[in-house]
Order: C-alpha cells, then sequence, then structure tokens
C-alpha cells in the first residue's frame, strides 16, 4: 500500500513535500518502522488520477496530418510567349506526396521529389500571351492548406531575323517611293515593329514568322546599308539580329 501512495505522490509531483502534504517521504516508505497507516490526501490521489487518465484518453497523433506548405521559389521563373511548356521546379517546406502544384489556381500533374521539392509542367496553353501567372501548393487533409504564391512570368521573346522576302535583293534606288518590305523569322508577336536605320517604320504583323513594314520615301534620300531590326514590345522582347538593306545611288550604276 505504501508503494502505491509513494507512485502517487511522485506522479503528482509531491515526494519532496511530504510532510506538507501527508505523503511519505522516500526513505521512509521503505523503512521497516515506517506508518503503514498514514493518510494519503485526497486531492493529491484526484490529481494523480486525473493526469492518468488524460495521458490514456489523449487522441493519437494522424500520420497523415500535414502542415500547410510553404513556397521559396521556382525554377524557371519565366517563359516566352509561344514557348513549349516547361518543367517548373518548385522548392520550399513541408510537401508531402500528395501535395499538387497550382497554376492560378488549376492543379498540375505534378512529381513529389521530396519534402523540399516538387515538379509540374507548365501547360503550352498558357504561354501564348504576355501574363503573370500565380504559382501555389496545395495539400488536402488531414492538415495541410494552401500555401503563398509566387508569380511566373510569361513574357515575349527576342525575335529573330531570317531574311527580306521582298524586294530581292534587299536594295533599291535612292529617291525611290515609298518602299514595301515583306520581313520572315521567328519569335514576331503582335506589337512588333521593323526598324530602318534605327528608325521605326510604318509595320503590320502578319504571324510569328511574318512582318511587314513600309520604309518611307524620305529614309531612301541618301546611298548607303542600312541595318533593318523586328522590335518586340515589352515585357521581355527587344530587338533582332540586323539584316543589311542598301540604297544604291543610280549615278554610279550609270557611270
Amino acid at each position: 500500500m505504501r508503494s502505491i501512495v509513494l507512485l502517487l505522490c511522485t506522479l503528482v509531483g509531491l515526494v519532496a513535500l511530504g510532510s506538507l502534504t501527508g505523503c511519505p517521504d522516500a526513505g521512509s516508505a521503505f523503512s521497516d518502522d515506517a506508518d503503514a497507516s498514514a493518510p494519503v490526501p485526497d486531492a493529491a490521489a484526484d490529481h494523480a488520477s486525473a493526469r492518468i487518465d488524460a495521458a490514456v484518453d489523449a487522441p493519437p497523433v494522424d500520420p497523415d496530418l500535414a502542415d500547410v506548405p510553404q513556397v521559396t521559389g521556382i525554377s524557371p521563373k519565366s517563359a516566352t510567349v509561344g514557348a513549349v511548356g516547361p518543367t517548373l521546379i518548385v522548392t520550399g517546406k513541408s510537401f508531402v506526396p500528395r501535395s499538387v502544384v497550382q497554376l492560378d489556381g488549376a492543379v498540375l500533374a505534378t512529381s513529389f521529389v521530396s519534402a523540399t521539392e516538387l515538379r509540374a509542367t507548365v501547360p503550352t496553353g498558357k504561354l501564348l500571351a504576355v501574363a503573370q501567372l500565380r504559382v501555389t501548393v496545395g495539400t488536402s487533409p488531414p492538415g495541410g492548406g494552401a500555401s503563398s504564391a509566387v508569380t511566373f512570368d510569361v513574357v515575349n521573346p527576342v525575335p529573330t531575323l531570317t531574311a527580306i522576302g521582298s524586294p530581292v535583293p534587299a536594295a533599291t534606288l535612292m529617291g525611290s517611293m515609298d518602299t514595301p518590305l515583306s520581313l520572315t523569322g521567328t519569335g514576331f508577336v503582335l506589337g512588333a515593329v521593323v526598324s530602318f536605320d534605327g528608325v521605326d517604320v510604318p509595320t503590320t504583323f502578319k504571324s510569328p514568322v511574318s512582318i511587314e513594314a513600309t520604309l518611307p520615301a524620305a529614309k531612301l534620300a541618301v546611298a548607303g546599308s542600312y541595318d533593318v531590326r523586328v522590335k518586340n514590345p515589352t515585357p521581355g522582347g527587344g530587338p533582332s539580329n540586323p539584316i543589311a538593306f542598301t540604297v544604291t545611288n543610280p549615278s554610279v550604276l550609270l557611270g
């Protein structure tokens, strides 16, 4: 009986205060002449019993319980209009096998790599125009939730100019009237402009591989070789490589 009393007192941390609470000290518990009839305070016994009951009644921890995921970065951070959708590497913490990458709220097919990395493919259909897309990670219950968002930018490409389709050759006589140009290449976007010797000229977008422009007569008044470029607007964008266009002095040809 005394051993049971000592155990209860130990559970509530009262062994050291035995003389004040009515609990026997550790030495007297094992003494042959200890008073076996020492009373156990009801409050101490009730408290110890409550702690034991609480431990027994505590609900088990769900092994599938997940924390809210956190996204700290993505790679790549952008893609160009018209490109093939890239594989997106999402880094962060608290990822679990059921976590999914979301792009503007749409769930993407996701590969779980580790608790700090997920991978998903950006659909090519999301890269048809300039945009800022929100990347988040979501984890379904139990626990889980949605991460804060990071931005994936869809930007204009830098165009490539491959040829001046007309006139052929890429030349005209000094003093000519307005001269139409037909240009071919890749990465042209709506809003692209053709420049002649660094000055923008009237431009008509035809397709991602075709664009037309008009060289004003005023630009053809002086003989020389001039750079023709195609320039895409921001975000992204920029000027293409140049192709030379020649304005020829007719007197030189006749001479």
